[in-house]
């Protein structure tokens, strides 16, 4: 039985048993959301608009071991820094439980992101399916990044 719950309360999830499927689509922190308190929570699809509640997001999903299945759409962030790009690099190398990754971005300086985002993945051997989706200016950049690589 899978349970959706889409709104932007500041305690949602918390006190609901057996929710295996969590839809928000209003940026809220993801410390509010409670992870350790819905052991069985599987799906998250989630809205961010700072980078800290991306970096938080990452952090905590770097020890969880029940969500398999995870999408971030990235509200007006601006750039991809290196806090944030390492916290996804250990979320993907410490996490042995994530299945589905998706990050759909705005964002500028989406490189820095593929940098960390492949480093990670090398050291992840639980991934199976994966989506990023930049912005088309990007992709000259990425292209360079590659040809680098």
């Amino acid at each position: 039985k899978t349970e959706t719950l889409s709104s932007g309360l500041e305690n949602v999830g918390r006190n609901i048993t057996n929710l295996k499927s969590l839809s928000l689509y209003k940026p809220l922190m993801p410390f509010v959301i409670y992870l350790d308190s819905n052991p069985f929570l599987q799906h998250l699809d989630i809205v961010l608009e700072r980078e800290g509640s991306l970096n938080e997001l990452f952090n905590i999903l770097s020890s969880n071991r029940t969500v398999i299945a995870l999408r971030i759409k990235c509200e007006d962030i601006g750039l991809f820094h290196d806090e944030v790009g390492k916290s996804l690099q250990l979320m993907l190398s410490s996490n042995k439980s994530l299945q589905c990754l998706e990050i759909i971005s705005r964002a500028s300086n989406c490189t820095l992101l593929i940098k960390y985002l492949t480093t990670g993945l090398r050291r992840n051997n639980t991934l199976q399916e994966l989506n990023v989706n930049i912005p088309i200016s990007e992709i000259i950049n990425l292209k360079k990044f590659f040809e680098a690589t």
